[in-house]
């Protein structure tokens, strides 16, 4: 499979939909950008064999707007988006599988205490080069976004720690899933409107201090502190 980098400019563009962090729960629902049940009947053709198990195949975005395939001991980036916090970006594609009422779900749980985030929407699939059926292109709003810091929920500073990620996309009553271990690391990347430019280092910092283990909610965070968990730059 081939994975594209998606423009900046495309990504912003694409950012109506998304849902905000839910600060004071340990999961979060919502939908965006996908197909209505209450339109017209779907004639889209199925993608592989329906005799056959559906397959997933999951990928996320990276800090230079690159997918990047998922796999266990993949180290994904949280990213800054446009509504604030921190979250991963999460897509796929599936085979064996109807386009139709499509909906995407990521889970990223914390092993040490059972404790999720989550995030489901609806999606418009479309084939790819391969015969599978993929989130649209260039469109953040189609990706899964999983709301994580600011951290509240999980015991674990979340760029240091190992977390289990599960994937799964539902379409006219079939299921195709994949679980992965993976770790996250800390970015300097924001997708924000803001309307000052952040210092060197500002958005990083934060990210460090918000996705923190021992985080509590409006403790504030400066663009000094340093630390371990950091990946990339803008």
């Amino acid at each position: 499979m081939r994975f594209v980098v998606r423009s900046f400019a495309a990504f912003v563009l694409g950012f109506l939909g998304l849902s905000g962090c839910a600060d004071d729960a340990t999961s979060s629902s919502s939908g965006g950008g996908g197909s209505s049940s209450s339109g017209p009947a779907c004639t889209l053709p199925f993608a592989g064999d329906e005799g056959q198990e559906p397959v997933l195949e999951a990928f996320f975005l990276d800090i230079n707007e690159a997918d990047q395939p998922i796999a266990d001991g993949s180290v994904l980036d949280l990213i800054e988006p446009p509504q604030g916090g921190r979250v991963a970006f999460v897509g796929a594609r599936v085979f064996n599988m109807s386009p139709c009422g499509a909906q995407l779900t990521a889970e990223i749980k914390d092993p040490v205490s059972g404790a999720v985030r989550f995030e489901t929407r609806s999606v418009a699939l479309e084939p790819d080069a391969d015969g599978y059926l993929t989130i649209k292109a260039g469109q953040i709003a189609a990706y899964s976004n999983v709301p994580l810091c600011f951290n509240t929920w999980s015991d674990q500073s979340l760029f240091d720690g190992d977390f289990v990620l599960e994937v799964h996309v539902e379409s006219e009553g079939r299921v195709a899933k994949a679980n992965f271990n993976i770790t996250m690391q800390c970015t300097d990347k924001s997708l924000a409107d803001n309307t000052a430019t952040p210092e060197p280092g500002a958005v990083l910092n934060n990210c460090l201090c918000t996705c923190k283990a021992d985080y509590v909610l409006g403790e504030p965070c400066d663009s000094s502190m340093g630390g371990s968990g950091a990946g990339g730059g803008q």
